[in-house]
């Protein structure tokens, strides 16, 4: 598994495109199964869901968790049933990344996410 820094954007969009690649190509040479993709028409009422249970989780696990103009939490996709969150720093006009979140609506239950599809179970 490959490590990235939170705030690097860069490297988490090429990390993003590797993963979209080895899905199309998995899902041509797996007869029968298709590979795991990014999907970004989760239902508003389920963003705002794992929205709020990760705003819940990291007020409780991070003691310097803040939330306002500049850091936000964002719905970033959904990957094998998980939708995805994202905690985000506005810096000069551009949002870097600081922690992914994987959310499982039905639980509740909150995994830090890597970005590896895989790491999801």
């Amino acid at each position: 598994m490959q490590y990235i820094e939170p705030g690097d954007d860069e490297e988490i969009i090429k990390l993003i495109e590797k993963i979209e690649q080895k899905n199309k190509d998995n899902s041509k040479t797996q007869s029968g199964t298709q590979g795991i993709e990014i999907e970004t028409d989760t239902p508003e009422k389920n963003q705002k869901k794992a929205i709020s249970l990760v705003r819940d989780y990291m007020r409780n696990t991070y003691d310097d968790f803040v939330e306002d103009k500049d850091h936000f939490l964002a719905y970033d996709g959904e990957i094998k049933g998980h939708v995805i969150v994202r905690y985000a720093t506005l810096v000069s006009g551009h949002t870097s990344t600081n922690g992914r979140y994987a959310v499982d609506i039905n639980s509740g239950k909150i995994k830090d996410f890597s970005g590896d599809p895989q790491d999801i179970d």
